[in-house]
């Protein structure tokens, strides 16, 4: 069992590469790789799920890849990452074409390539590769970035002397006609909630 999320990445990796890749006779290597759980970059972090970044990106000239934190699921994160070691194996050269869909289809990977998940066949191996890996370190982020704001609810109110309109709370009213609400306008006090 891994102690971070990094490590069962990698190992996930080592995985992938004998049982998916090797399998189909792709001689994919860990060493030409590396993954980490992050945010996507220069996009919306709901809409890119993984991304893999060519070898001359990295100083130390490997490629790249990286899992979006808003997944946790052990078996899908195996697909993503499978879906990124596809774009690995040719350093990114194909994009969603060629060589990516050559293999991709191959290893067993189904649907739109931009989004190619496994399919029947390839998620029976990526269920046994979770277990062998035991569960992901990581709980899934969401995206909510902002605190709900709590919403203050504010009372239209008219003065009886001099008829200014203006808001104030429920509580400043209940307060009562000594300390409760004095008009902005005047200083009166005879105010009326209208709303």
């Amino acid at each position: 069992m891994s102690e971070t999320r990094e490590a069962w990445l990698e190992h996930a990796i080592e995985r992938i590469c004998i049982d998916v890749f090797q399998a189909k006779d792709y001689d994919l290597r860990p060493e030409t790789m590396r993954v980490s759980c992050s945010w996507p970059a220069g996009r919306e972090p709901d809409k890119v799920i993984g991304q893999c970044w060519p070898r001359k990106n990295s100083p130390n000239g490997v490629n790249e890849m990286f899992i979006n934190p808003t997944q946790a699921d052990p078996v899908k994160v195996l697909g993503i990452l499978t879906h990124e070691m596809v774009h690995a194996y040719d350093d990114c050269e194909s994009k969603h074409g060629g060589t990516f869909k050559k293999i991709a289809t191959k290893i067993g990977l189904e649907g739109k390539m931009k989004s190619a998940f496994p399919g029947p066949v390839l998620l029976v191996v990526m269920a046994r590769i979770a277990a062998a890996l035991g569960p992901y370190p990581h709980r899934a982020m969401s995206l909510e970035l902002k605190e709900k704001k709590q919403k203050t609810y504010m009372l239209k109110c008219t003065c009886a002397a001099c008829h200014g309109i203006f808001r104030t709370t429920q509580a400043q009213i209940d307060l009562g006609p000594e300390d409760g609400v004095w008009c902005p306008f005047c200083g009166g006090q005879g105010t009326t909630a209208i709303e």
